[in-house]
């Protein structure tokens, strides 16, 4: 078994160095559709379904005000409603409040704008998420109505602007041009509350007020106590709202309701349609390079008819001939594996996928005319002997490449309408019916279509007319 496993392996490998046109178009497809794919589960795996990086994820909530009407404010919170939560809730273990910032970073006289945080100093007490080294936030790092000096850096930052400097806690830097005391480095590859934070400030607010209670632009998130359901918080902060609603700033508060949500549904939420719909797409790019390399190895069997019928002849079974194209794809797949490393993209994954579709269809032609061409090199050999001149051969492979082309285009585009009608609610941006765009790719397809279509029929119109005569 193994000796025949082997034999198979080399005889693969032989084809393929035999022919080396079809093993490149049958890497490059395969490399397309496996990178496609390898690519957006990755993306899928780290946002769907790794777990948070913080401690009991489950239990951490986000808490927002939200407003039928008033949307600018909507999906935020206010410094004066935060310590409303934070003193009047009985659910939760404890409350933070964070919002985004930026700061004047000063290295060498030298200022820089850095994104980072404003958080209440139990920011990480909260989550539970420990710094790299030095330590994270106490209350008395920041007093009431003020910011503190000290801050955390991001293990980015640190690496790319002290160089990983081993002793960087207790340096004192400019920040604002103030004086800030670093008191801890983040873990690498940290989003608390987004990947892009270089620095977070504590901050202490005021005691509530009317003016704090205006201003809704800042994020507050909770953890649920043990024992307690999302249900019961809901409630807890639905009687809160109730209360504030007819309190003394009832005039502020009415029609604001409080949402509760699990924070992993806040990060994931915004992600999961658009991620849908690109697992869909590379789904549907693996079935088109599938296609293709089925359509390629009809089309090498059909060349190889002869071949295959005089190893049959000497003896060869049906499984052992079977095994042959299997192993010839195998061994190119294992070739791939082994040549190319995918990585990780994150942006314009529908773009990118759109653009292997496009070259995976141009393949796909080739593939399907080139196995119509050698099923038909009896017929086409009899027209040419019967005075068929090699232009009228050309035309005739053209057009029935051009038409099975010209078929699919159409109906790609009825379903590029009616998708882009399902898009309009994932993507900003996307019309319904943009008939430049339309008619721009129709006409780009068709292009590639043609030059699919050019070399099968060029090697129709070397057909030796007299082969296909003696053979019949």
């Amino acid at each position: 078994m193994l000796d025949a496993f082997g034999q198979d392996i080399r005889f693969a490998l032989r084809l393929l160095l035999r022919a080396p046109g079809f093993a490149f178009i049958a890497v490059i497809t395969l490399a397309l559709g496996i990178g496609a794919n390898t690519a957006i589960f990755s993306v899928i795996n780290g946002v769907l379904f790794r777990p948070l990086q913080f401690g009991e994820p489950s239990q951490l909530v986000v808490i927002t005000e939200q407003h039928p009407t008033q949307l600018t404010e909507s999906d935020a919170a206010s410094t004066g409603v935060f310590l409303d939560w934070r003193a009047g809730n009985r659910t939760l273990s404890d409350v933070t409040l964070w919002g985004d910032s930026r700061f004047v970073l000063e290295i060498d006289e030298e200022p820089e704008w850095i994104d980072g945080v404003i958080v209440y100093p139990n920011f990480f007490k909260v989550l539970q998420l420990q710094p790299l080294f030095g330590r994270p936030f106490i209350m008395d790092d920041a007093v009431e109505g003020r910011r503190g000096n000290v801050a955390i850096i991001s293990h980015r930052l640190w690496r790319d602007r002290w160089g990983g400097e081993p002793d960087i806690v207790g340096t004192v830097i400019r920040v604002d041009a103030q004086p800030v005391e670093i008191v801890g480095v983040m873990k690498p590859n940290i989003a608390a509350p987004t990947p892009n934070v270089d620095m977070w400030v504590p901050v202490r607010f005021t005691a509530p007020s009317r003016w704090t209670r205006h201003a809704r632009w800042l994020t507050a998130i909770g953890r649920i106590k043990p024992g307690v359901t999302l249900a019961q918080t809901r409630d807890d902060f639905l009687r809160i709202s109730s209360e504030l609603q007819v309190g003394e700033f009832s005039d502020i508060y009415e029609g604001w309701q409080t949402a509760v949500e699990p924070l992993r549904e806040r990060i994931v939420g915004e992600a999961r349609a658009t991620l849908v719909v690109a697992f869909i797409a590379a789904g549907l790019v693996l079935l088109i390079a599938c296609v293709n390399i089925a359509n390629m190895l009809l089309a090498r069997a059909a060349v190889r008819e002869r071949e295959i019928a005089v190893r049959a002849a000497l003896g060869a079974g049906r499984a052992r001939l079977t095994r042959q194209p299997a192993h010839s794809v195998v061994t190119v797949a294992s070739l791939i594996g082994e040549s190319i490393a995918v990585e990780r993209f994150y942006a314009l994954v529908l773009v990118i996928f759109a653009g292997v579709a496009f070259v995976l269809s141009g393949a796909g032609v080739y593939g399907v005319l080139s196995y119509w061409v050698n099923q038909r090199r009896h017929e086409i050999g009899v027209r040419m002997a019967l005075g068929a001149t090699a232009t009228g051969v050309w035309r005739l492979v053209v057009w029935h490449g051009m038409t099975s082309a010209g078929l699919g285009i159409g109906l790609g585009l009825v379903g590029a309408l009616a998708s882009s009608r399902v898009l309009t609610n994932v993507l900003f941006g996307v019309g319904t019916a943009d008939p430049i765009t339309f008619g721009a790719v129709a006409v780009l397809l068709g292009v590639t279509a043609l030059l699919a279509c050019w070399l099968p029929a060029r090697r129709a119109t070397q057909v030796d007319p007299i082969q296909p005569l003696r053979a019949g």
